[in-house]
């Protein structure tokens, strides 16, 4: 019995394994084969065409290299199970920065320290940014795609129909917390639609609400001289950023009346002129005009408003993720796919104007000049922003006080963080249907919870 048990776990696992690979390294042809995720479907035409002209211009450019797509972008609920059974694509292009860790530790990225070494590619990238795509062993498993840090998106229509605006024509900003809930009021007294939007569920509403928690002087987490992790956040500086929210929602009355919101969601909000703030980054932009309607010249941008804390914001982004079954001619083959897409060190002009062209046929942004570089080359940025000006369709005054000055930029927290974040929700939750919320309880039991079945078990 034994004997046989083992040879059917065996068999199974050979099944497994089997069904769990991806692209093989060549395909019949015996050309590199690599797939290629986050392909645009059939609901982006230009893009989609796009894509496929790169597709072909690209084989063609590089013979010995075949190019399939998968659809498949990052999702927060489907990751781990496609990573486990080795079902996501080789090249994967929107990996959040929050997952660099995980995806190193579990054996889900492949290390491309040397090939990015051999590329030069690893020498051009913003230093800052090195630490955040590699793993705890040091080692490069992601390569950076888009970088952004959060701020506060405005929809300039309500805005100035409360009379925020400025004599130059564009829209006040908030400098501090307070402001923003004074400028909430306004809103919601002048136009009737909620002045500012908190995401709480998705894990959305506690990656917010870390940001502002910063802001009051909140640090989530800390590691020990062993290694272990520690919850920090039960404090005062805590009970007052929960406060903060609870006032927004049950003394201001300047949020929205459904308590179930997502990014998604808060983002058709501003698209569609139901909500007047939110807090978000540029990496959104494109689903706002996308997916929301939203037209490209409502949109303004400011940096994270102050707290009595200090001035911090998370800088973020997607990143570029090679499956760990990669051959190095295929990780070689997902380095040339980057660098001609326009997404590597050496700007590809041809496809990049390619993408600023058909961003604007498609009522996208296209911004004059980079709001946030993530390589050390000037003449790329000049190159960028010399092309971009041809087709540019916002006024870059609209984004001017979204910028470095004043803020220090802060990465997510390293140990647990969607686990956190889904912690967070719940406490968001609380505040939002419980006008009545013991706010130091709901921060204690969140903390307890945090470091019990999340801290203490990976440590």
């Amino acid at each position: 019995m034994k004997k046989r048990l083992s040879m059917l776990l065996a068999a199974a696992l050979c099944i497994f394994m089997a069904a769990g690979c991806g692209t093989s390294t060549t395909g019949g042809n015996g050309k590199v084969a690599l797939e290629v995720g986050n392909w645009p479907d059939a609901t982006r035409p230009e893009s989609l065409e796009k894509y496929e002209n790169w597709k072909t211009q690209f084989e063609e450019q590089n013979p010995d290299i075949e190019i399939s797509t998968n659809t498949y972008g990052f999702e927060v609920k489907t990751f781990v199970a496609k990573a486990v059974a080795r079902q996501l694509p080789d090249l994967l292009q929107n990996l959040p920065f929050t997952e660099v860790k995980s995806v190193a530790k579990n054996g889900y990225a492949a290390d491309i320290t040397e090939a990015a070494k051999k590329s030069g590619i690893l020498d051009a990238i913003n230093p800052d940014l090195i630490e955040m795509c590699s793993g705890e062993d040091g080692k490069l498993y992601t390569l950076p795609r888009v970088a952004y840090m959060q701020g506060l998106m405005i929809n300039k229509k309500l805005f100035e129909q409360a009379g925020l605006v400025n004599a130059d024509g564009t829209v006040m900003v908030p400098e501090t917390f307070d402001e923003l809930a004074d400028f909430a009021v306004k809103i919601k007294e002048k136009t009737g639609v909620s002045g500012f939007t908190m995401p709480t569920t998705g894990n959305h509403g506690g990656w917010i609400l870390l940001n502002i928690a910063w802001n009051y002087g909140v640090e989530f987490e800390e590691q020990n001289d062993d290694g272990t992790w520690k919850a920090t956040f039960d404090t005062p500086e805590f009970h007052e950023a929960l406060q903060f929210l609870h006032d927004l929602k049950w003394e201001k009355g300047v949020l929205p009346d459904n308590n179930v919101i997502d990014a998604t969601e808060m983002r058709m909000l501003l698209g569609s002129d139901q909500t007047a703030m939110i807090i978000g980054n540029s990496d959104w932009c494109s689903h706002l005009a996308q997916k929301c309607g939203m037209d490209v010249g409502n949109l303004a941008m400011a940096k994270m408003p102050a707290g009595p804390g200090g001035r911090y914001s998370q800088l973020g982004g997607s990143l570029f993720m090679f499956s760990p079954d990669l051959t190095e001619e295929q990780i070689e083959a997902g380095f040339k796919w980057i660098d001609f897409t326009g997404y590597g060190p050496e700007l590809n002009e041809d496809t990049y104007r390619d993408t600023c062209e058909v961003y604007a046929n498609e009522n996208n942004f296209v911004f004059p000049k980079e709001l946030f570089s993530i390589w050390t080359n000037k003449e790329r940025s000049a190159k960028v922003e010399e092309i971009a000006s041809e087709y540019a369709n916002v006024d870059i005054k609209d984004f001017e006080n979204y910028n470095l000055d004043g803020i220090e930029l802060r990465s997510e927290p390293a140990a647990c963080a969607q686990e956190l974040y889904s912690v967070l929700d719940g406490v968001i939750q609380e505040i939002m249907t419980n006008k009545n919320a013991d706010i130091p309880a709901l921060s204690k039991k969140a903390q307890d919870d945090f470091q019990a079945n999340h801290l203490d078990k990976m440590n």
